[in-house]
């Protein structure tokens, strides 16, 4: 999925009844975060379905993912969101858990710097600047997002690795998926047509 190539394991509710995970009791930290981390993969499951259908996915789409994204995160208990507050055998699942959702939110995200790109490729026979489209209000919107949460994920990995090899090598991947969009996204304000001509040459060049 971090590709943007949809796995063929998708969850089917029509044969997969098996309950989800509940605390035993107020402290079951181990049950909590499995359970948080069924819920997650529930969401990203549809995300996945949805990557895997022919037609574009449309802003509208994506900032609705996002949002079930970002309200399943407040979700959370403290522990879960706050390393502070969080005890020290939870940390790796808490980290992995982090990484995962920045990931997924830039993925979504990032669709529009792509999309935008090759709309860009199409219209390079345009006769005159004025045919090409100037992105929308929530395209610029999602254009944003993808820099903030790959700035956020940036910050998160190198401030809260942890000295775990497993841990590492998937932060030092999804650091990479994060740096790579950061420099994609941050040469462009995506303002203006010019604006935006100009991170597309870069990028089709």
């Amino acid at each position: 999925m971090t590709l943007g190539r949809p796995t063929c394991g998708r969850w089917d509710s029509s044969t997969m009844d098996t309950l989800l995970p509940t605390p035993l009791f107020a402290d079951d930290h181990a049950a909590a975060s499995l359970r948080a981390s069924c819920l997650f993969c529930h969401i990203c499951d549809r995300i996945q379905h949805r990557f895997a259908q022919h037609a574009r996915l449309s802003a509208h789409e994506a900032l609705a993912f996002d949002r079930e994204l970002r309200e399943w995160h407040a979700s959370l208990p403290e522990y879960l969101r706050n390393p502070a507050n969080s005890p020290p055998r939870l940390t790796v699942a808490r980290e992995f858990m982090r990484n995962r959702y920045l990931n997924v939110r830039l993925i979504l995200s990032r669709c529009f710097l792509l999309y935008l790109a090759h709309d860009r490729s199409l219209k390079r026979g345009a006769a005159a600047i004025s045919a090409v489209i100037e992105p929308s209000p929530d395209d610029v919107m999602l254009v944003d997002t993808c820099r903030s949460v790959a700035l956020e994920a940036i910050d998160a990995i190198t401030l809260y690795w942890t000295p775990n090899r497993v841990h590492v090598w998937n932060s030092a991947w999804y650091l990479f998926q994060a740096s790579a969009a950061a420099a994609a996204a941050d040469t462009t304000a995506l303002v203006t047509i010019a604006t935006a001509n100009h991170l597309l040459e870069n990028v089709l060049d």
